[in-house]
C-alpha cells in the first residue's frame, strides 16, 4: 500500500514539537524549534544521495530520492511556521525583544556554525521564508512529476493527498511571514495564488458530499477559500496605505493575475475581492449553522474549532470592509 503521509507527521518528537508552536510562551515556542532542527538534522543527514544521469535504474532513484524529500517537508514547514510564530509571540513584549533564555536562541539553520547571539524578528523571518520556499519547492517538484506519471498512465498516488494540501497550506504561511515582513506585494501574490488552490478543495469536498448534507470537510474548506480571500483583501490594503501600489512597478503574479499600478486600482480590486471573500464567508457561517443543528456529532471538537475560526475570520472581514470604505472615502475626497 503506497505511503499517503510523510512518516515524520506521527514521530512524538514532531508533535510535541507542533504542540509547542501553538502555545502563546516564547520559550515553549523556542524548544518547538529547537525540537525540529534536530529532527531535520538527523533526517537530512540520512537523505540518498540524489541521483546521477549515469546511474543505473536512474527513474527509480529519483523516485526514492524525491520520496526522501517528500519526509522532510513537514520538518521545513513547520520550522517556518515556528519562527513566524517566535516573532508573533515576541512583539508581545513590550520591547519587542525575546525574553527566552532557552539555548534556542542560537541560529536555526542546521548548517550554522553555533551562535548563541539572540535572533532578531528580521532574522527569523528571513530564516522562516527559506524553510518555506524549500518545502513549496519540494511540493511542487513532486506535484510536477505526479502529473508527468499520470500523463504516462503510470501513476504513483504516494503522498498525493498531502501533496495537493500542502501546497496551498505552504503558500499561505510564506503570504503570512511577508505580511509581517512588510512585503506587501508579495503577500498579495501568494495569497492569490492559493484561491485556485483553495477553490479546487472546495470542489472536491462538495463532490464528496453525495448525500446533500453539509460535512464539516466541505465547511474547513470553505473557510479556507473565504481566508486566503480576505488574505488577499488585507494584503491589498496595505499595498494601498503604505504606497507600495504607487511605487512598484505593475506585478503579473505567479497565478497569472495583473496587479496594477495605479493606487485607485488596487483600490478597486481589494473591492473585488472582498465581495468574494464575504460571499465564502456566507456560506461557511451557514455550513456552519447547518452542522451544529445536527445531533450526535462525532465531530463535536472539531466543529467548535471551525467555528471559532470561522467567527475569528469574520472580525478580520469587518476590519478589512470598515477599512476599505475609509480609503474609498479619502479616496473620493481627493478626486472632488
Amino acid at each position: 500500500m503506497p505511503q499517503t503521509t510523510p512518516f515524520l507527521t506521527k514521530d512524538p518528537r514532531f508533535l510535541a514539537s507542533t504542540t509547542l508552536l501553538s502555545t502563546s510562551t516564547v520559550n515553549s515556542v523556542e524548544k518547538g524549534v529547537t525540537i525540529l532542527i534536530g529532527l531535520l538534522s538527523s533526517m537530512e543527514a540520512a537523505m540518498p544521495p540524489p541521483s546521477t544521469p549515469n546511474d543505473n535504474d536512474n527513474d527509480n532513484d529519483s523516485d526514492v530520492y524525491l520520496a526522501s524529500r517528500i519526509e522532510l517537508v513537514p520538518a521545513y514547514f513547520e520550522l517556518g511556521r515556528g519562527l513566524l510564530r517566535c516573532v508573533v509571540v515576541r512583539s508581545y513584549d513590550d520591547d519587542g525583544t525575546s525574553t527566552s533564555t532557552s539555548t534556542s536562541t542560537a541560529k536555526p539553520l542546521p548548517s550554522a556554525p553555533s551562535d548563541t547571539s539572540p535572533r532578531t524578528n528580521d532574522e527569523d523571518l528571513a530564516i522562516s521564508l527559506e524553510y518555506l520556499t524549500t518545502a513549496f519547492a519540494i511540493l511542487s517538484t513532486a506535484q510536477v512529476q505526479a502529473q508527468a506519471q499520470a500523463q504516462a498512465h503510470a501513476h504513483n498516488p504516494q503522498y498525493t493527498e498531502y501533496i495537493s494540501n500542502a501546497i496551498p497550506r505552504t503558500l499561505s504561511t510564506i503570504a503570512d511571514v511577508h505580511m509581517e515582513s512588510g512585503s506587501y506585494v508579495n503577500a498579495a501574490d501568494a495569497y492569490i495564488q492559493c484561491v485556485p488552490l483553495r477553490e479546487a478543495g472546495v470542489e472536491i469536498a462538495s463532490n464528496d458530499n453525495i448525500d446533500g448534507d453539509s460535512s464539516l470537510e466541505l465547511l474547513r474548506s470553505t473557510r479556507l477559500l473565504a481566508d486566503s480571500l480576505v488574505g488577499v483583501v488585507d494584503a491589498l490594503i496595505e499595498c494601498v496605505a503604505s504606497s507600495d501600489s504607487d511605487s512598484a512597478e505593475a506585478l503579473e503574479t505567479s497565478a497569472g493575475v495583473m496587479l496594477l499600478k495605479k493606487g485607485e486600482d488596487w483600490l478597486d480590486y481589494a473591492f473585488g475581492y472582498y465581495e468574494q471573500a464575504k460571499e465564502k464567508l456566507q456560506d461557511a457561517v451557514y455550513t456552519v449553522g447547518l452542522l451544529m443543528e445536527k445531533k450526535g456529532s462525532s465531530d463535536s471538537t472539531e466543529l467548535q474549532r471551525e467555528k471559532e475560526d470561522t467567527a475569528h475570520l469574520a472580525t478580520i472581514m469587518m476590519y478589512c470592509g470598515q477599512r476599505l470604505e475609509e480609503m474609498k472615502e479619502e479616496r473620493d475626497e481627493k478626486t472632488k
